[in-house]
């Protein structure tokens, strides 16, 4: 704040009453920096929401035809298989998975790696899982990676 009569003397002895060209800089300098550190911090608080939203699709893809095959419809088993071409979970009934079925039910999961192949299947009624215990690591860039683990009774650990 500026006292009533006082003023700051330029270079060339005359009153001034703007900001230097210095002042200008520094102000500007700051402002580039505290960008940079927000720009930073909100692209990994991007990373770890994608993460996290896919996450959350994988996990309700294995609970959803878990819970299919628990309730029995379609007095059927229902199955999740990740077709790594295509990038996607498929949830399908039964236990042998037919790639053009239109009865499958096909999710994309296109920036997250899954490093699991094979087929989960979830019995009848019961829900339990023969070939357990199972591993689906999840893997994305900048993130360690994330194991998921299905128990012989089909449940869901993360």
């Amino acid at each position: 704040m500026k006292l009533p009569g006082t003023s700051r003397l330029n270079l060339a002895g005359r009153r001034s009453n703007g900001f230097s060209i210095i002042e200008i800089l520094v102000a500007i300098g700051i402002l580039v920096l505290l960008m940079g550190i927000g720009l930073f911090l909100s692209m990994d608080f991007y990373r770890t929401y994608s993460f996290n939203y896919d996450k959350d699709i994988v996990i309700s893809i294995l609970q959803k035809a878990r819970n299919q095959a628990v309730s029995n419809i379609n007095q059927s088993s229902y199955s999740v298989y990740y077709d790594d071409a295509k990038k996607e979970l498929v949830i399908f009934e039964g236990s042998v998975y037919v790639p053009n079925d239109p009865s499958n039910e096909s999710i994309p999961i296109e920036r997250l790696g899954i490093a699991w192949s094979g087929i989960i299947n979830f019995e009848q009624l019961t829900g339990n899982v023969a070939a357990a215990p199972l591993e689906i690591t999840l893997i994305s860039v900048g993130k360690p990676p994330l194991t998921i683990t299905i128990n012989e009774q089909g449940r869901i650990n993360y």
